[in-house]
């Protein structure tokens, strides 16, 4: 069920189910109040981000899965610049899934060891890059990685690349803010 979410500054967020209009940043309340009375749409408490301001606008393609636009941190949020992850279980030292999905879900696990190590955790994330082998395998990936990813989603550019180390299918590094 699409939400309003009110703003300090008077502003509000739109939201719709994932996977279609993720966010909308609207700072005239009287265009929002429009839009919900448009809409019918239910306004809930406002929504804390752990520090992360979505940026949307409707004058650029709306996000399609699950990331946003572009995302907003305070200057004074530590920030992390993760390594790309791959599909190396770290219990046996190398890489043992074969199917995209198998792979995704092993470096996503990467990923958050190395969230949790840094004393983050997903909503933390401000930015990820994917890399794949075949974009023909970006679906399968998008429904693991949307199992991981809550809204307010990070910034995303997927991006397909001859071959990756260790003949992976799948790369993601992340920018993290603390």
């Amino acid at each position: 069920m699409p939400y309003l979410i009110p703003r300090e500054d008077a502003g509000v967020y739109l939201t719709a189910k994932q996977g279609k209009a993720n966010l909308k940043h609207c700072l005239d309340k009287a265009i929002a109040k429009r839009f919900y009375n448009q809409h019918q749409l239910k306004i809930i408490k406002p929504y804390i981000m752990s520090q992360k301001e979505v940026i949307l606008t409707d004058k650029a393609p709306a996000p399609v899965g699950p990331y946003n636009q572009a995302i907003a941190v305070p200057a004074t949020s530590k920030l992390v610049f993760m390594a790309g992850q791959i599909a190396i279980d770290p219990a046996v030292g190398k890489v043992v899934a074969t199917t995209i999905e198998e792979q995704t879900e092993q470096v996503l696990k990467n990923i958050e060891a190395v969230l949790t190590e840094a004393g983050a955790g997903f909503s933390n994330v401000v930015k990820t890059t994917v890399f794949l082998v075949d974009m023909g395998d970006f679906a399968a990936m998008n429904t693991i990685y949307g199992k991981y990813f809550t809204a307010p989603f990070p910034a995303r550019s997927s991006i397909q690349v001859a071959k990756l180390p260790l003949d992976v299918r799948v790369e993601i590094e992340c920018i993290v803010a603390i």
